[in-house]
């Protein structure tokens, strides 16, 4: 499988929007409270994009992946990392936050952090294994009983 990751611009937002969809599927009724992604519109994906930006990842050619990021002002924010289910499990996270990690880097940032919920398990570890450790926690705005954790990594 070739792998391409590349940055997204505005115009990319219904395709960085459709992938986050069909990723984030899965989790429309096991998830509570349900993820913002599921209310995301492409518009709003576009702005998300201009304020920060994005990353696509192809795998022989087909987008398969989807993060986006916001710059602040000590760190790489990484949120929506998205995989469609058919290609999980084969190193596209991991090429992805690695691609993101450089991105920091030609930016002049020395940490990147990425937000998680407790009840993605498989989430947090993947992080923990690309060196990513839990700096936070927080409870979600619609259900103090939600939480998520924030992950850094220096780089």
């Amino acid at each position: 499988m070739e792998l391409r990751i590349e940055l997204a611009s505005v115009v990319d937002a219904p395709l960085v929007h459709r992938v986050m969809q069909e990723a984030f599927a899965e989790y429309w009724e096991t998830l509570q409270p349900p993820s913002g992604a599921h209310a995301e519109t492409v518009d709003g994906v576009a702005r998300a994009i201009g304020a920060g930006g994005a990353a696509l990842v192809w795998a022989d050619g087909v987008p398969v992946a989807s993060a986006r990021f916001l710059l602040r002002p000590d760190h790489l924010e990484i949120g929506r990392v998205a995989v469609l289910p058919a290609y999980r499990r084969r190193g596209i996270a991991s090429a992805l936050m690695a691609f993101l990690e450089g991105h920091g880097r030609r930016v002049g940032q020395t940490e990147v952090r990425v937000g998680v919920r407790r009840a993605l398990p498989g989430n947090i570890a993947l992080y923990a294994r690309l060196g990513y450790a839990i700096v936070g926690e927080h409870p979600h705005p619609h259900d103090p009983r939600a939480t998520s954790v924030v992950m850094a990594k220096r780089l």
